[in-house]
């Protein structure tokens, strides 16, 4: 019984301290627009070494579009606009990183992220509009971890 719990305790001291640091780490944002049709997130990439964070955007529509533009804002001040893309997305291949970093931009968790999609199929142009919201991240993988 006792080499159970010197076994067990120092892995769950282990796993506790690992959430504890990981809820502490910035958030991953998520969003879907009201349409249903368009969702994103922005999330630190599980392959990078150096911490890099990626935006993808996902169209979640049964019919091919064309990506015109987006504009990111945090807090109504624009971080990020490109109204000038021609991207076709499918249902097969249905996102697009719409913005890239080397650390997290979003670190408050009261910031108002909004990701507004232009588009186009064949009805004509619509834009939506994506509000992002925090989540938290229970099991970040520490950099030294990842290579």
């Amino acid at each position: 019984m006792k080499k159970i719990v010197y076994i067990s305790l120092p892995l769950v001291i282990l796993l506790v301290i690992w959430v504890i640091v990981s809820i502490n780490q910035p958030p991953k944002w998520i969003g879907t627009s009201q349409s249903g049709l368009w969702k994103a997130d922005y999330n630190a990439d599980p392959t990078a070494s150096k911490g890099d964070w990626i935006g993808y955007v996902y169209w979640d529509g049964k019919s091919d579009v064309l990506l015109t533009g987006f504009v990111l804002s945090k807090n109504g001040e624009i971080i990020k606009e490109d109204k000038n893309r021609q991207d076709k997305l499918t249902e097969g291949n249905n996102h697009i990183n719409y913005i890239h970093s080397f650390y997290s931009m979003f670190t408050n968790k009261n910031d108002n992220l909004e990701l507004q999609v232009y588009w186009e199929d064949k009805d004509g142009g619509h834009e939506d509009i994506i509000k992002m919201s925090p989540k938290k991240r229970f099991f970040v993988l520490p950099n030294f971890l990842k290579g």
